[in-house]
């Protein structure tokens, strides 16, 4: 489909006012359904399978969003990773995107939203590295060496959603100075928990049991987060109207450097 399609039913359904596509697609989670679709006066039927749910297309709608905005103010230079959280979805996210733009000069690193996990030791080792050479092939563009690795100029973007392993990941590019930090205080939860224990109503006991400690501050990032080098909150209205100020200050920062 694309824009100026009309959608005229889902399965068997015809769609009206009285019946949006939420209607039809009720109670049919990863389901075979047929769907109508017109252009230019044809009305031609596809057949699909329905999505549990909406939140991945979202997030890849956002991500895509992002990545084309910073390319599109930095003309290509500068590439973009968003990682979701530390364990294997963000690790496999980090890869993705890494894969795909790791001829870029600089990247935006964003940990916005991070659940955190178990990987940030993995991922820091591979933005604090640097690519200091290349392989020369013909015909093709030279390819980055180390593979795999982030380049020098790096900006991260954090705020207060971000916790856990992701408190940590932030913490970790400050304390190796691998470039500045923008966004608003992380979280502030490092301790961990595990949910083995359940009663037979099926509720889950946790307990503490993990911490983080540096031998710089201790175990300070508990209770109080890693606070960024640029503070910047995105307001309400700006959150009405679209605007992403803190990807935008990362972006001004990484062309000025």
């Amino acid at each position: 489909m694309r824009e100026g399609d009309c959608l005229i039913s889902i399965a068997g359904v015809t769609l009206g006012p009285n019946a949006p596509p939420e209607y039809a697609l009720l109670n049919r989670t990863s389901d075979v359904v047929t769907v109508e679709v017109e252009r230019g006066g044809e009305v031609k039927a596809f057949t699909v399978r329905t999505v549990r749910e909406e939140k991945y297309l979202m997030y890849r709608h956002w991500v895509e969003a992002n990545r084309r905005y910073v390319h599109q103010r930095t003309g290509g230079a500068v590439g973009y990773i968003h990682i979701p959280d530390m364990g294997p979805a963000g690790y496999a996210e980090f890869f993705k995107s890494l894969n795909a733009e790791g001829d870029k000069e600089a990247f935006i690193i964003d940990v916005r939203y991070n659940r955190g996990g178990h990987t940030s030791g993995m991922l820091i080792l591979r933005a604090s590295v640097g690519i200091f050479g290349r392989f020369l092939t013909r015909y093709f563009k030279p390819y980055p060496y180390p593979e795999l690795v982030l380049p020098r100029r790096l900006v991260l973007v954090t705020n207060e959603h971000a916790g856990s392993d992701g408190d940590i990941f932030t913490y970790d590019f400050k304390r190796l100075k691998l470039g500045p930090v923008v966004g608003k205080r992380t979280w502030g939860g490092t301790v961990g928990i595990d949910t083995r224990y359940k009663l037979v109503d099926g509720t889950i006991i946790t307990q503490p049991k993990y911490a983080f400690w540096a031998d710089d501050v201790g175990t300070g990032i508990e209770g109080n987060g890693v606070e960024p080098d640029v503070e910047v909150e995105i307001a309400p209205h700006e959150y009405r109207e679209g605007r992403d100020t803190q990807l935008e200050k990362a972006i001004q920062i990484i062309i000025e450097n």
